[in-house]
């Protein structure tokens, strides 16, 4: 007899801090493969990520808690208008996912500090270029 799937709820910081790093590598879908866990999916991984932002929210502060949920919520929209990654939109959630972990890893964060430089930095990276062309070193005369 199979168990149903029941998600992990971070209860902490950093299991939280797990959960995003865990969602950085397994968006947009979250699907597993591996057949361990068929049940996952975006619907249940937002729950415990959602869930564990309640639990911590006492310690979180209102303000940064209702910037995390909105920031949650915001993730989940790009997430879901890319589930294949061939958009932008997945890599747009990806930038939320390190500006979440900014967030949390502050002891006295100002959520309206939000880095923009994240979204920037994961474009470039996507973008090919051809700045670092390979060169001869330069040669000594005798």
């Amino acid at each position: 007899m199979v168990r149903p799937y029941k998600p992990h709820i971070p209860k902490g910081v950093s299991e939280i801090m797990d959960q995003l790093g865990f969602m950085m590598l397994k968006s947009p879908t979250f699907i597993d493969k591996t057949g361990y866990f068929p049940d996952r999916n975006l619907e249940t991984v937002f729950y415990a990520l959602n869930e564990g932002l309640r639990l911590m929210r006492g310690k979180l502060g209102e303000e940064r808690y209702v910037k995390l949920m909105e920031m949650s919520d915001r993730m989940r929209a790009h997430f879901e208008a890319d589930p294949e990654d061939k958009t932008d939109e997945t890599l747009k959630g990806r930038a939320i996912i390190h500006e979440m972990e900014e967030l949390l890893s502050r002891r006295s964060g100002n959520p309206d500090t939000t880095p923009r430089r994240t979204l920037r930095r994961l474009l470039r990276r996507r973008l090919p270029t051809n700045r670092f062309e390979v060169s001869s070193p330069p040669t000594r005369d005798p």
